[in-house]
């Protein structure tokens, strides 16, 4: 099992790779799965549109727009719509792009959700079985969905998640699963294994897992990915 080597930019995440990637195999702009192969993501507020460009030249395997935690709905109430209204003018049919939308529990979702199209991938917060599937029978056939965990009910959910149909990436928010379960730490033993069953599902599943937030790949996380593959039953084996 192989992780990144480390990433030291501001904003950018790590990612574990998929089985085959190369290392500094870097992104073709035709290359179809670039979604699949991103292994650096640089995220940037989509209140920002002089940044969007900007994020691109930096070379990130992928930009992340966000619609979600840096468009603060409660400190400007307009930003929402200015924001989905910059990024539906920039957005085009661009590659190595992904939105991060509101939560469908947010009045939000289904407004950011209409103006995805052409090479855009989503991702998806909050991400649970019932949101996923109102995701991707929402949005365009073919388009990438990013499966960000961040509550617990979405670790409990990983197996379904991975049922859900592709194209699919999962993913991790481990600072607000962190706080969803009541702990202080993104790096305790419950956000631990929390990482390792993600590690581990999105193996067996041949999706490749990503971080935001933190590290997955790191070697307690890696230790205890291999005792729940070894013994865990409940883990089973998702549908390819």
């Amino acid at each position: 099992m192989r992780c990144s080597p480390p990433l030291r930019e501001p904003g950018l995440t790590r990612v574990w790779p998929t089985a085959g990637d190369q290392v500094g195999a870097g992104m073709n702009e035709a290359d179809a799965t670039w979604w699949a192969r991103a292994r650096s993501m640089l995220f940037v507020p989509g209140t920002r549109p002089y940044r969007f460009d900007k994020a691109v030249a930096a070379n990130a395997d992928a930009v992340v727009v966000d619609l979600e935690h840096s468009v603060e709905h409660s400190v400007e109430p307009d930003d929402k719509a200015a924001a989905r209204v910059a990024v539906d003018s920039w957005i085009g049919g661009r590659t190595h792009v992904v939105l991060r939308i509101n939560a469908f529990d947010s009045p939000w979702a289904s407004d950011d959700l209409a103006m995805v199209a052409g090479g855009a991938a989503v991702m998806l917060p909050k991400a649970t079985i019932e949101s996923m599937t109102r995701a991707r029978g929402t949005v365009p056939a073919g388009v990438p969905l990013f499966a960000l965990v961040e509550i617990p009910r979405g670790v409990t959910d990983l197996v379904d998640l991975c049922q859900v149909g592709t194209p699919l990436r999962l993913c991790f928010g481990g600072i607000d699963c962190a706080m969803a379960m009541g702990v202080s730490s993104p790096g305790g033993p419950l956000a631990d294994d929390a990482r390792a069953r993600i590690a581990v599902v999105a193996a067996v599943s041949g999706q490749g897992a990503t971080v935001v937030g933190g590290q997955i790949a790191d070697r307690p996380v890696v230790e205890r990915a291999r005792r729940l593959l070894a013994s865990n039953d409940e883990l089973g084996e998702p549908a390819r």
